[in-house]
């Protein structure tokens, strides 16, 4: 019975953890859904803010120096 129960977990045959939510990490049904999504406690992958500046998002001044903040005229 465990080796069943093992063998269809995350599929669209376990009728108790929702295999939507288990493949892509969100469910279309959100709260109204009736199985159950499993939310992982931790995770191996780490988010490094600011790490990367976009080049067209960063602005150049006259002489070719990168700008902090682009200041727009009228």
């Amino acid at each position: 019975m465990a080796e069943y129960l093992a063998a269809i977990f995350g599929t669209e045959k376990d009728k108790v953890n929702c295999s939507f939510y288990f493949k892509i990490g969100a469910c279309r049904h959100g709260d109204r859904c009736s199985r159950i999504h499993n939310k992982p406690t931790f995770s191996q992958t780490v988010l490094l803010q600011n790490l990367y500046v976009n080049p067209q998002n960063s602005a150049k001044s006259a002489d070719g120096s990168h700008c902090k903040y682009h200041i727009a005229y009228n």
